[in-house]
């Protein structure tokens, strides 16, 4: 997952982390993996999301916590995380 990273699909490096998800729910190293794969589609909901699995699996990691907290931060200014809608 991580070369697929390296060579700009992160589309498919997400997948290939939910994959090892499934069989290891438990790997942090995962979730950081998918978050950042999200992160570099712009999904920032989603990476979010990764982030707090991770951390509930880790909770005394600062540099998570400060990832999670970004990743939080840019959820909330992308404007298709809040699902606006035209009138």
């Amino acid at each position: 997952a991580a070369l697929l990273m390296k060579a700009g699909s992160p589309d498919r490096a997400a997948a290939v982390y939910q994959s090892l998800l499934r069989l290891t729910p438990k790997d942090v190293d995962a979730y950081l993996g998918l978050a950042r794969a999200h992160m570099l589609t712009g999904d920032y909901r989603a990476a979010h999301l990764a982030l707090v699995k991770a951390f509930v699996h880790n909770p005394n990691d600062v540099a998570l916590r400060r990832e999670m907290g970004l990743a939080g931060k840019l959820r909330y200014l992308d404007p298709a995380s809040r699902y606006l809608t035209s009138a």
